[in-house]
């Protein structure tokens, strides 16, 4: 998933104009690693509301992406959240089922 940033930002080395969120391609590995990340990072015990904080989202994205946790934080606000939310969009996908869609999908009677 390509983000187009708002204006040219310089995070670490790098310049970036986009930032390519590659977050269909993380593995469940990738992700408890993540936890990890996000549990010393927050130093307590948030893992109940994580999938809410934006924290939990950015050290998401600083995985997909290979941008420092630290270089994401300093994106403006519009970039930071486009970010931010795009991860969370991803993130909650995980919650249903195809179930769930199934229930909600109507289906014409012939």
């Amino acid at each position: 998933m390509i983000i187009k940033l708002t204006k040219e930002y310089d995070l670490g080395s790098k310049k970036y104009k986009e930032i390519d969120l590659k977050l269909d391609n993380l593995t469940g590995a990738d992700l408890l690693e993540c936890g990890k990340d996000y549990k010393s990072r927050m130093k307590s015990n948030a893992e109940n509301f994580k999938d809410f904080d934006d924290a939990w989202a950015l050290t998401v994205a600083e995985k997909a992406s290979g941008i420092k946790y630290g270089h994401l934080m300093t994106l403006g606000a519009e970039d930071f959240l486009k970010v931010v939310n795009q991860t969370k969009n991803f993130l909650v996908k995980g919650w249903g089922t195809d179930e769930d869609k199934d229930e909600k999908t109507p289906t014409a009677e012939v």
